[in-house]
């Protein structure tokens, strides 16, 4: 059980009001509803409930933790103190409304003991088994559906993960089907959680709700939101309202949330896309960069390898900051930091005293924690310790991390990269430029932006290989040596050698309009309003990921 007082361990970061006042409104029918926050902590939806007219008899709180409990200040609600997960639905009254803000803890971080006797807990209860991942939050909403009443609502604020990850899709699935999901909501302009780097939503559940509505709020939270989403009001929200099977057909619930409307138009009338994961046989290898492990000693800053004299026969130019690379092809002499890499054999002393000498001095270099370099775990594992294994090149460069600008690189010129990139190889080398151009379209551009994580608030989009299996592109093979192939290229070769331009500049540079013509012209839409849309859809999300980003650094400053 988690005992700490230190909320990054114990997941608990109290609700805003106006954020209490959304999800109550969320999920309640009237005020003579009984409602119930399973993890109360000191009583925020309870005080809320009760300023808006609810009596206390019929609200309820619970929370391991007794001090929270005694600030509640609700006179006349129940308010017990126990672990939510010894709670069965023959302790408490059915429930109209559950409300919450569960903790946000990775399963890990539980003592494993705590964690296996919850995870029983919800697996005896519900009929199946939660994924081994699940975060805290989720099992304790999964949990709390057994205690809703015939017709009753739940609404809790969760990590915006649980829209997103692989690991949780069995869970919204079942969601889906054995209840029913009435509302996903997040802002976009408001950071409800400055004091933690996780982006939230709102999660609404009715049990059999024949149609979930996807919103994102565009002002502060309140219950007038809830109004706007439940279309009683006129407050800035946009909504998408879509029916429970159509909702089924996405494995992830982020893209109906944020996806703008040209999205599911390409995808439904372009002719040709499929994500990458499903071209059989795939055309793109995918693949992590080269993690040193030792980055002192394989890739020390600079021209450390070459000022410490080791031969350049076994050096490589070597990516270890993206934030280096300015244009949209990579070329070797734009790299500042370099790799120590050779194939085949070791070198003799007499050919190479440079390398011997750096080896010599790597073997008597010690962490700052005292282990010498050699017996670090990170480089254990190499054969010798100071040769790397399994080091590659792409034709393509992917980074991992992305803010206001998209790019992939090409890398004609077989460029390694460091782990803050993946790299791509085409099967076939005849399709590596027109696969770069495909990648650098706008098109490309909102894919990223769809099916790419969000989860942190930074503000930074997250792509990693799942991520870039979705992308949705043609085959590259209908470019190649075709009139449409050739527009295609005319436009990239005009565009491959210069800068990379923040988005919002970047959609107004002709070679881009050119490109993304060609592209929408191949999937058969020729009319410029759709490359338009895609690249003003394009730059609303990164608008607004960048823009809650920068509220939240504002709102650290000033608390």
């Amino acid at each position: 059980m988690i005992t700490t007082d230190d909320p990054r361990l114990t997941g608990r970061f109290y609700t805003p009001p106006g954020v209490a006042d959304l999800v109550l409104e969320l999920a309640r029918h009237g005020g003579s509803d009984t409602v119930w926050d399973p993890t109360c902590g000191d009583g925020v939806f309870l005080q809320v409930a009760r300023r808006r007219g609810h009596a206390p008899q019929r609200l309820f709180g619970s929370d391991v933790d007794g001090a929270a409990l005694g600030r509640v200040g609700v006179e006349g609600a129940t308010l017990k103190e126990v672990d939510v997960f010894s709670l069965a639905p023959g302790d408490l009254q059915p429930m109209d409304a559950i409300v919450g803000n569960p903790p946000f803890v990775r399963i890990e971080r539980l003592d494993p003991a705590y964690r296996a006797w919850v995870q029983g807990v919800v697996a005896e209860g519900l009929g199946f088994s939660p994924p081994a991942q699940a975060d805290l939050s989720l099992l304790v909403l999964l949990h709390c559906t057994r205690f809703l009443a015939p017709g009753g609502r739940l609404a809790f604020v969760m990590p915006a993960t649980f829209l997103e990850a692989a690991s949780a899709q069995p869970v919204r699935r079942w969601l889906l089907e054995e209840f029913g999901l009435r509302a996903v909501v997040e802002s976009r302009q408001e950071p409800w959680f400055p004091a933690v780097s996780v982006n939230t939503v709102v999660v609404a559940l009715e049990r059999d709700s024949e149609q979930t509505t996807f919103a994102q709020l565009r002002g502060p939270a309140s219950a007038e939101q809830a109004w706007a989403i439940r279309g009683l009001s006129e407050a800035d929200v946009d909504v998408r309202t879509l029916p429970r099977d159509d909702v089924a057909a996405f494995p992830r619930w982020s893209e109906p949330l944020r996806a703008p409307q040209v999205w599911f138009d390409v995808l439904r009338d372009g002719r040709g896309l499929r994500p990458l994961a499903a071209w059989k046989p795939a055309f793109l290898e995918l693949k992590y960069g080269t993690k040193p492990g030792i980055s002192a000693f394989f890739s020390p800053r600079g021209r450390g390898l070459e000022e410490a004299g080791v031969e350049a026969a076994y050096r490589r130019p070597f990516v270890r900051s993206l934030r280096d690379l300015s244009t949209y092809t990579l070329r070797p002499d734009s790299v500042r930091t370099e790799l120590l890499h050779w194939e085949g054999e070791d070198p003799d002393r007499a050919d190479a005293p440079g390398l011997h000498r750096w080896i010599r001095k790597g073997k008597r270099s010690r962490t700052a924690a005292g282990v010498r370099w050699p017996q670090v775990q990170s480089v254990a594992g190499n054969r010798p310790w100071y040769r790397l294994r399994r080091v590659e090149a792409g034709d393509v460069v992917i980074p991992q991390f992305r803010a206001a600008r998209h790019v992939v690189h090409h890398n004609p010129d077989g460029v390694l990269v460091n782990n803050s990139a993946w790299w791509g190889r085409f099967t076939d080398p005849a399709w590596a430029e027109v696969g770069a151009a495909l990648l650098n379209t706008s098109w490309a551009a909102l894919a990223f932006e769809v099916c790419g994580r969000v989860n942190l608030g930074e503000g930074l989009l997250t792509v990693y290989g799942p991520e870039l299996q979705r992308i949705p592109l043609p085959h590259p093979r209908r470019f190649v040596g075709t009139t449409e192939g050739e527009a295609l290229l005319g436009a990239w070769r005009s565009m491959r050698e210069r800068a990379v331009l923040p988005w919002g500049l970047e959609i107004g540079q002709e070679d881009r309009e050119a490109l993304d013509a060609a592209f929408f012209g191949a999937l058969g839409l020729p009319d410029p309003t759709v490359g338009a849309a895609v690249r003003a859809g394009a730059l609303r999300l990164m608008d607004d990921r960048t823009r809650l980003a920068g509220a939240l650094r504002r709102a650290r400053r000033s608390g």
